[in-house]
């Protein structure tokens, strides 16, 4: 018994198992809080989202009432023109703003109003001086102006979240809402209003957390790389090792520690055990086989004693009859008789036949040696086959329909022997058939078994199940003149070469069907 594989230190530790399980912990705790965050996260978005668009409503609300009290000079295109200087709308705008943003949650913002094309009305309670006069700060200055066009080009309400980086903050984070005011039906300003939340977003509160949490991922995510890596090569490893094993049963995978170690132990366990099995089984099988063997020999030698004391008795007879004569013609003529070409024709055929039926014999009692063997492709030997037997085909007048596989694959035999097997099959059907009958010979390939499948198939009468059960055993036939040997001898070929042969229903009556199931040595290439 051989070890397989080679004596490396083994990768996949307990030690390891311990620190990976633990870094997959930390790493779903990771997840778990990064997931935390972002939903903290939308929350206070959600919030202040909510905070500025109630704000910006009611700024527009109180300022359309305000806007209604202020007389009209006229109009410049569709919006209507107040009678008041920029200071007044200003500071009339920002009273306001003052008095909306007194409510708390840090608010800010004014108008934009279309009658001077700027902001004004700006108010910033909550930020320490000096706070700008009439608009937002330059750094949000575009972000804003941007927002309160869109929501004058829509005519209706926007509310959006806006971030960009800055140079006091890493980043600066606003909710930002902006509501037309309208006179008469017609836009004449857009109140805005801002929450600054870049300090209360987790992130900001939260960022060395959330560096750790990141390093952390990263170190599960090495590990368990790692740990993946390792296991894969151990099972790279054990698929090698086990082809090698389906190539040679008798190889063992080499002991190793860690699980991998208890798995590979566990598979040498279960290869003894099927070894035992499987010599137990071709123990049996071998005695089985031996004893048909010699229950069919027993058989077969009270046949030989048959067939060889009637042909010897004709050949003793026949001499006596020629002593006889040549007797008589001596004593009459004084002369040597001549000879009897029908006498010497009948010795000549009776020796034919002892000939012949020795030759069975010596197919049936010699075993197919298994060590001579070599691949031999199946359609080719029965296309041989068939070119063999082509003239009593053609002399018959039987129509012979082949339907060989475009790949039969190869089988590991005496090709001389298994010519004899198909020979023999073709020739029974041959004798039973009528004169333009039809036989067909097909040849598939079993892939999920790995064996070649061959089918015979004739119009003939076909075999009841009774014939069909002794169609095998020596010296059965039931045709006159036959020996009963040629069936025998092919099921005993067949069988040296670890296939089986059976007669099946015919898939048309009448008619007889003869199957081979030969195990393939060499598959086709799969076709691409």
């Amino acid at each position: 018994m051989h070890r397989i594989g080679t004596k490396t230190r083994s990768a996949f530790r307990r030690p390891l198992t311990l620190v990976g399980a633990l870094l997959v912990v930390l790493a779903a705790a990771g997840l778990l809080s990064v997931r935390a965050l972002h939903h903290w996260r939308n929350d206070v978005i959600r919030n202040n989202l909510a905070f500025t668009s109630v704000a910006a409503a009611d700024m527009a609300a109180r300022a359309e009432a305000q806007w209604r009290q202020w007389p009209v000079l006229g109009l410049s295109g569709d919006v209507p023109v107040v009678d008041l200087t920029p200071e007044d709308l200003d500071r009339s705008l920002k009273a306001i703003a003052n008095d909306v943003f007194s409510s708390g949650h840090a608010l800010k913002g004014g108008f934009w109003v279309i009658q001077i094309d700027e902001f004004t009305g700006y108010a910033d309670p909550w930020s320490p001086p000096p706070a700008p006069a009439f608009g937002p700060p330059p750094r949000s200055y575009p972000v804003i102006l941007k927002q309160v066009r869109d929501s004058l080009a829509k005519g209706a309400p926007l509310v959006e979240l806006h971030e960009f980086n800055s140079v006091s903050v890493s980043k600066t984070v606003f909710t930002l809402a902006t509501h037309p005011v309208r006179r008469d039906g017609r836009v004449v300003a857009v109140a805005w209003v801002r929450i600054h939340i870049e300090k209360e977003l987790p992130a900001a509160k939260l960022t060395p957390f959330l560096n750790l949490a990141g390093l952390v991922t990263l170190a599960a995510f090495v590990a368990a790389l790692l740990t993946t890596m390792v296991q894969r090569r151990e099972i790279h490893s054990l698929n090698e090792n086990l082809r090698l094993i389906e190539r040679d049963p008798s190889l063992r995978l080499d002991q190793r520690k860690g699980m991998f170690g208890s798995i590979r132990y566990a598979i040498n366990q279960v290869l003894v055990s099927l070894e035992k099995e499987s010599r137990h089984r071709q123990a049996l099988e071998a005695q089985l086989h031996q004893q048909d063997k010699m229950a069919a020999l027993g058989n077969l030698l009270a046949g030989v004693a048959h067939e060889i004391k009637t042909p010897l008795a004709i050949v003793k007879t026949r001499v006596q009859i020629w002593q006889r004569d040549l007797d008589r013609y001596s004593q009459e003529n004084d002369v040597p008789p001549p000879l009897q070409n029908e006498s010497m024709q009948l010795v000549l055929t009776e020796i034919d036949r002892l000939s012949g039926l020795l030759k069975k014999l010596l197919y049936f009692s010699r075993p197919v040696r298994q060590d001579q063997m070599k691949p031999v492709d199946i359609n080719d030997l029965v296309r041989h086959t068939v070119l063999f037997a082509k003239p009593r085909i053609v002399q018959r007048r039987v129509d012979l329909d082949l339907r060989l596989a475009a790949a039969s694959g190869q089988v590991l035999g005496d090709a001389d022997s298994l010519h004899q097997a198909f020979l023999n099959i073709l020739t029974n059907s041959l004798d039973h058939v009528e004169e333009g009958g039809l036989i067909a010979i097909a040849s598939r390939l079993d892939r999920d078994t790995r064996q070649v499948v061959l089918d015979f198939t004739d119009n003939g009468p076909g075999l009841s199940p009774e014939v069909r059960a002794q169609a095998f055993n020596p010296f059965f036939t039931t045709r006159h003149g036959g020996s009963g040997l040629g069936l025998s001898i092919t099921y005993e070929i067949i069988t040296a070469h670890r296939g089986t042969i059976e007669f099946v229903d015919p898939e048309t009556s009448p008619g007889a069907h003869c199957r081979i199931f030969l195990p393939l040595d060499k598959a086709p290439a799969e076709e691409s």
